[in-house]
């Protein structure tokens, strides 16, 4: 009798190799998605917390935005102010624009300052269109 494999143990044998890489394949993705993901929320919470302390120190202030005079007050009823990434980079809040992980593009969208009447506000990012279209959060 011969020692060995024969050819139809060999294919079984990659075959269930195949599936086992697949699978493995399979969740490796998922988990990378989801730490992109993650590290995505953490990013922006990152920013937002960046953009309170701003709010913080400059109550009141009036910025230039897209040559409209756009003023940083939470005691004057509600509204909605928006300024875009690019107005905290000129300010000194941020050396550059972040940048998003889930397809490697500047955050260059705009940060909504949601005023309720009684001065709480709510920091909502919205993405840029470009930064939309390239990536799938």
């Amino acid at each position: 009798m011969k020692k060995g494999f024969t050819l139809v143990e060999l294919l079984a044998i990659v075959v269930v190799l195949g599936i086992l890489g697949m699978v493995g394949t399979a969740i490796y993705s998922n988990v990378q998605k989801k730490a992109r993901n993650k590290l995505y929320e953490e990013q922006v919470e990152t920013i937002k917390n960046a953009v309170r302390t701003y709010i913080t120190e400059n109550e009141g202030k009036t910025l230039i935005i897209n040559g409209n005079s756009v003023k940083i007050d939470l005691f004057s009823g509600a509204k909605k102010i928006e300024i875009p990434m690019s107005t905290f980079i000129s300010e000194g809040v941020f050396d550059k624009y972040p940048v998003n992980p889930n397809c490697s593009k500047d955050m260059t969208g705009i940060i909504v300052i949601d005023v309720k009447s009684d001065g709480s506000y709510d920091l909502i990012y919205n993405m840029s269109n470009t930064e939309e279209t390239f990536c799938k959060v």
